[in-house]
Parts: structure tokens; sequence; C-alpha cells
């Protein structure tokens, strides 16, 4: 980073937030389950979506260390298929900017009620078009921090959130600009009219592997103590930052694998372990993104828990309506749309622009 942005871009977030100190000596590395990333889920026959009229395009973190995510083995096309590079993330904030459209709070898209959801007019600057960013799984499973993705936020004693990685070996660096946040606040940095009453984005979050790299999974004692602090420093900038908050489900499995009656236990975890520290949320992104609207008894478990607006993974950002609640697609953005040009990523970014040479040339997803 350059020192003028990495000042500038330190100055904004001791205006933003203050903290208390920080100190982290080890990295820990939380066992569990790891999920692949999102699908698109196709539509099905039958089908009439809408189109939504807000545009709905998602991330998960980034690939900080390319070197470290394509390396030939079992993980690499994982890497490949449902990541992007820091540099890509960069290019694409470029495209989105090119083509007018400008980020919008989902908490100011929607009027929620207990019985329905509307959309709300939004008086954008002329030729402005809405998009919701959206990030799943800041979680920082064990795969990706051992294939370049960072290890977890951190904030310091002046407010400055920072992204923290253990390199092989055991070295620990800290970073300005290697995660979706710090890139966002540099880009607007020099845009500033990119985003629309401070909006920035949806985090989706699960919590079996704890949060933001923090393990608040882990039992009660001093280690889960001093992880939900150090997490709700970091949701606290990131709040005052302008992010939201959305539940990813609490195991982030497929409901093929998890039953009714264990997905519904483990939820109960979400909203004990992870609900305290992000605050209630009325957003429920689906996991793989599956049709979860189609299962009777989950969906009204969701809406019984107070979600009210859902998201899944599809080429369109499409909208359907369910009870007066809005379903909305969300266009992926990672390795395979812009290997494989999806032609609906088109209306954000032209592949070709963004590619980062450091991917390999051909790759074959299992």
């Amino acid at each position: 980073m350059r020192p003028l942005c990495q000042f500038l871009l330190a100055v904004l977030l001791v205006g933003r937030v203050c903290a208390d100190a920080v100190t982290v000596s080890t990295e820990a590395q939380p066992e569990g389950s790891q999920p692949v990333p999102e699908p698109v889920t196709k539509v099905l026959k039958g089908e009439t979506p809408l189109m939504s009229p807000v545009a709905n395009l998602f991330v998960h973190p980034l690939i900080a260390f390319p070197e470290r995510a394509f390396v030939p083995g079992k993980d690499e096309s994982r890497m490949d298929e449902w990541f992007i590079t820091v540099g890509e993330f960069e290019k694409v904030l470029e495209s989105l900017e090119n083509k007018g459209y400008i980020l919008v709070k989902p908490s100011e898209v929607f009027e929620i009620t207990l019985t329905e959801v509307k959309f709300r007019p939004l008086d954008l600057p002329p030729g402005r078009k809405p998009l919701i960013l959206s990030m799943d799984d800041l979680n920082y499973y064990p795969y990706m921090r051992a294939n370049g993705t960072v290890s977890r936020l951190r904030v310091d004693d002046r407010g400055i959130l920072w992204a923290r990685t253990v390199m092989p070996g055991g070295v620990v660096r800290d970073d300005l600009d290697r995660e979706v946040p710090q890139v966002l606040e540099q880009f607007l940095l020099a845009h500033p009219d990119f985003s629309y009453h401070g909006a920035r984005g949806l985090i989706a979050l699960t919590g079996y592997n704890g949060i933001l790299g923090w393990p608040t999974q882990q039992a009660p004692g001093p280690a889960l103590r001093e992880a939900e602090q150090e997490a709700k420093r970091v949701l606290a900038t990131l709040k005052a930052l302008g992010w939201e908050f959305a539940s990813h489900s609490y195991a982030h499995r497929s409901q093929r694998v998890q039953k009714f009656d264990a997905w519904s236990v483990s939820e109960d975890r979400w909203t004990a372990e992870v609900e305290p520290l992000v605050g209630a949320t009325p957003f429920y992104v689906f996991p793989f993104g599956e049709t979860w609207w189609k299962d009777e008894a989950r969906w009204d478990a969701m809406k019984a828990a107070g979600f009210r607006v859902f998201f899944g993974v599809e080429p369109d950002s499409n909208l359907r309506w369910k009870d007066n609640l809005p379903i909305l697609g969300r266009v992926p953005l990672d390795g395979r749309g812009l290997r494989h040009k999806f032609a609906k990523l088109n209306v954000f970014l032209d592949p070709r622009l963004v590619w980062d040479p450091s991917r390999p040339a051909t790759m074959t997803y299992h």
C-alpha cells in the first residue's frame, strides 16, 4: 500500500471507532468441518422469478496471497473456483463505479414489519443503480487460512482495522489492504460517491468455527471471553464503517446432510453464540444457495426466529416473494464466474479485464 493511502486509511478508521489495546501472540486454528462455498442455484422449471430492483453481488474472503492459493494440490481448484484475489476485487470496484452502481444499505432498502417487507424508494443520485454488496463466510475456516486468505481481523488500540495472517513457519504479519472492508475503504477515499448514506455491505456469518477468525465457538472460560471481546471490537469497527450483518446459518450444512431437527439445534447455537455479538438481524443468507424457502418447516422456523429478508445464489439478481417476504438472488463473484465468463456477470464487469494473471491458465473443478 502506498504510504499516503495507508495514512489516510488509518486516520479514517481512527476517526470512526475508538478501541482499547489489543494483544495477540498466538493464532488459534479451530477444528471443524469445512463447507464448500455456494454454487449457483438453478431456476427450476415452472418458476418465474422477478428481477430485483436492487442488484446483488457477493464475494467470499479475498485471496490475500495468491502464491499460497494457486499451488497444485487438493485445495487449488477450490480456491480458484470460489474466491477472487485482492487485485481482482480492486478492479471489480473500479468497474462497478464506472458502470454507475452505488452501494446501498439493506436496512435502508427494505421497510420491515412483523408481517411483511416492502422496498423503500431511494433518492439516489441521477444515473446511479443500487447495489447490495455482500460477503459470505468471513469466519476464516481452516482450509481458507491454509490456502491464501488472512487468518483473522483485529483492531488495535487506535481503532485501526488490521488483517492478521499467520504465515508458514509461524511468522505473523498485519496488513491494511488484504481484505474486502479494507480494500473498499481505500477505494472510497478516492470515490466517496460510490456509497449512498455511508453504505458498505452485508456480512453473512456462520458460527461453528467462530467469527472473523476468533474462536467464539469454544467452551466457556477465559479464552472464550477474550475471543468474544476481540470479535466485538472488530464488529464495532465494521458497523461504524457502515457494514451490516446476516446469519448464514450456524453450521453451514446442506439440508440434504443436516435434517431439520439437527439444524434447529445448531441454529439455537447461532442465537446463543453469534447473535449476542453481532446483534439481532432480519437478514438470512441460505448456505450453498439452497432453496430453503421450499422447506416449510425451516421456513416457518426462520420466520419465527425473526428473519424477514432472505438471500440465495443465482445467475441474476432475481426476486421472489413468499408470505410477503422477499427472497433475493445474488450473483456470485468468484473464480468460476471469471474463468467461464458468465454472461450474467457482464452487467458488473468484463472478466477479461478483472482476471488475475497469477491464476492457473486452466483448471478442472471437482
